[in-house]
């Protein structure tokens, strides 16, 4: 959009989120949130359209990995109104979505609007997730070799609990985010850590050749190397760094 109407945009978003020239990544969110009507015109239900898609073509089918990643939940905190009407506030403003990563500002009925919009796209994701394992109970794909399922960052889980909850001064609390694999061929190996590793972690099935910017560690590596009976976590936040607990 060359033109975008910016002088409504105004209107609509509240300048405590949106409407700096300076933060062009929110402008593009306005101007793509003009052209998002429908739940399914959503990137989130999207994301899972095309998932769906892909295992009807090839689940029957042998050495393949799929990599669904919708983001969500995620700033901006914007959900179809189905999901938002379970969580409204009195909040009477202009949208409200995308906190920023610094001291909290906004008012306590800011706040309570925030987390309500967040509230309705973890709904959301919910929904699509439950999709998924319908999905693969309909069809038994609780077979397929491995699998793994990953939480996005956790920052957002933080929301309004405490006044650094926008800043990046939540690092502590990223190794909240959970990991959970499940991988058959090794018999009793639930492995449950916390955080993420690298790339190298889907190696279970997938060959190791060309990883050479890689010095993470692998999924196979941690089955095959069961934690000690105190366990242990491994966490990031965004890249900064990886710690082992």
């Amino acid at each position: 959009m060359f033109e975008p109407p910016i002088e409504r945009f105004k209107d609509m978003y509240s300048d405590r989120h949106y409407n700096l020239p300076t933060e062009p990544k929110r402008r593009q969110h306005q101007i793509n949130r003009e052209k998002i009507a429908l739940e399914e015109e959503f990137p989130g239900p999207q994301c899972f359209e095309r998932t769906f898609r892909f295992l009807d073509d090839n689940r029957g089918a042998d050495n393949w990995m799929l990599h669904l990643e919708c983001f969500d939940p995620h700033e901006p905190f914007h959900a179809p109104d189905r999901y938002k009407d379970a969580y409204r506030t009195a909040y009477n403003g202009p949208i409200l979505d995308w906190p920023k990563y610094a001291p909290v500002r906004e008012n306590q009925a800011e706040i309570a609007e925030i987390r309500a919009n967040y509230a309705a796209l973890v709904a959301m994701c919910d929904a699509y997730f439950g999709k998924l394992l319908d999905y693969f109970d309909e069809h038994d794909l609780w077979t397929l070799p491995a699998r793994k399922a990953e939480m996005p960052n956790g920052g957002e889980y933080t929301i309004g609990i405490r006044p650094e909850a926008f800043d990046v001064s939540i690092e502590p609390l990223a190794g909240t985010v959970p990991l959970a694999i499940r991988a058959v061929e090794y018999t009793g190996s639930d492995v449950f850590v916390f955080g993420t590793i690298d790339a190298g972690q889907l190696t279970v099935k997938l060959p190791a050749e060309g990883r050479t910017l890689s010095d993470g560690i692998g999924v196979g590596a941690i089955i095959h190397v069961r934690p000690t009976a105190e366990g242990w976590h491994l966490f990031d936040l965004s890249g900064l760094r990886v710690a082992k607990t």
